[in-house]
């Protein structure tokens, strides 16, 4: 098992970006209007890969620990008007794209995208088939609370051609989804994964969560036990980020209960450890997938890439992303939509397109993001003629964090040892040149 003594933990557990972007979602800034964006938009490349995310905000009730753009209703009107405006944003996105705009993959997310009903689900997927159509063989995947997905919705989902899903499970223990007002137990995430594996479901995933108010490394490693004898095909385990003044609904956590740094990164390790012992193989920072599941095999095969939605294997391509909040990604720009729905609501009604922020990326940086991504997914570096430039400009850096046992070095390559795979956000911050490198969610 690894270990992580004290003084190493204090000086690399410092805030540091996921990196799901480069430069950071934290960087984007107004350059990126909307006019900028149906720029980058009409010079797409049209022979890139095109992939949807569409942003679905709606739960029934909100969960204290939660940092997503949420919004709390069970009035299933509201779904319908959102659903009008996710339309008229995707018909005036898709009239932007040349050449072939068929999608290769959608990804609905939340909030919880179980919350819209069956004949909804049914108009948002046939929509997005009207307007931008799909390629052969184009992969679907949703997220869902398991508390309050019904059978119905998983049947409607499958014949809709969805065969990938993660339930948002977060922890088992009854004391623990109490502190964070979450409705989840045991059953009905047993009930729930049953049923998707009975509907044919290729993929399922569960998100965990460690450093909630209650949880202990044991009370952690039971919940893994119980995940483990279900054998989702990946697994995703998050730190939670107590920000309760950009949260305010954390306020209400009971932050006495919070495990301390030291705690965590004990969690970390003993859950890295019940995975592997469990037949997973960890992947990047926070993933687990058995050897059968894409994610392992593009491991082992170079193909990880990551995402906003985490760690993939789909090729290299363009997202658009649609809805409150949602981020798109071209090759060279990121523009993010209006978080609040009114402001999403009233930009659209303008004749316009939401975006609000975002990031242009200079070859430098595309470069980077290259560097920090390689990192991100496979641990290593290969240092060619292209990447030795940035290699010297940090050399310092490196030299440091080999000496502190994080990072093997050659001249031909930059390699995590087993303790710096814990730290690749912070080994790849070393290569990130924003005010942001020092910002985010604690590294461990």
């Amino acid at each position: 098992m690894i270990a992580i003594g004290d003084p190493l933990l204090a000086t690399y557990n410092r805030p540091v970006p996921r990196y799901t972007s480069y430069p950071p979602a934290s960087e984007f800034d107004t350059t990126v209007t909307d006019a900028r964006y149906v720029e980058r938009l009409e010079a797409r490349d049209p022979a890139r890969p095109l992939s949807l995310y569409v942003h679905v905000p709606f739960c029934e009730r909100l969960c204290l620990y939660c940092g997503c753009n949420v919004i709390i209703s069970r009035n299933s009107a509201r779904s319908d008007e959102y659903l009008d405006l996710v339309e008229l944003e995707a018909t005036r996105v898709a009239s932007h794209l040349k050449g072939d705009r068929r999608i290769s993959s959608v990804h609905l997310g939340g909030g919880s995208p179980n919350s819209l009903t069956v004949p909804q689900l049914e108009r948002l997927m046939g929509m997005i088939d009207r307007v931008f159509g799909q390629k052969e063989n184009a992969l679907f995947a949703l997220e869902a609370n398991p508390a309050q997905t019904s059978p119905e919705f998983l049947q409607a989902a499958r014949r809709l051609g969805f065969s990938r899903i993660s339930l948002g499970v977060q922890d088992l223990s009854p004391v623990v989804l109490g502190n964070v007002g979450r409705e989840c137990g045991p059953d009905d995430l047993v009930s729930v994964y049953r049923k998707c594996r009975e509907l044919g479901f290729s993929s399922i995933n569960f998100d965990l969560m460690y450093g909630l108010p209650g949880q202990t490394v044991e009370s952690v490693l039971d919940t893994v036990r119980k995940v483990v004898e279900l054998r989702p095909d990946r697994v995703a385990v998050f730190g939670y980020a107590h920000v309760p003044w950009f949260r305010p609904q954390q306020k209400l956590l009971p932050e006495d209960k919070l495990p301390n740094p030291r705690l965590r990164a004990d969690m970390v390790l003993a859950v890295r450890e019940a995975f592997i012992e469990g037949g997973y193989v960890p992947i990047g920072i926070d993933h687990y997938a058995l050897a059968s599941d894409d994610l392992a095999r593009g491991l082992a095969e170079h193909r990880l890439r990551r995402s906003f939605q985490g760690y993939t294997v789909e090729p290299d391509g363009d997202l658009i992303g649609l809805g409150a909040s949602a981020i798109t990604s071209l090759y060279d720009t990121y523009a993010q939509n209006a978080p609040h729905l009114p402001d999403y609501r009233r930009a659209l009604e303008e004749g316009g397109l939401p975006v609000v922020r975002g990031a242009l990326l200079t070859p430098e940086a595309i470069e980077r993001r290259r560097i920090i991504m390689e990192i991100m997914c496979h641990g290593s570096l290969r240092v060619d003629d292209r990447v030795k430039q940035f290699v010297d400009e940090v050399t310092g850096e490196l030299s440091q964090l080999e000496l502190d046992g994080l990072l093997r070095r050659s001249p031909q390559e930059l390699e995590a040892t087993d303790v710096g795979s814990i730290f690749l956000r912070r080994i790849a911050s070393a290569f990130d040149t924003t005010p942001s490198r020092t910002r985010g969610s604690s590294a461990m």
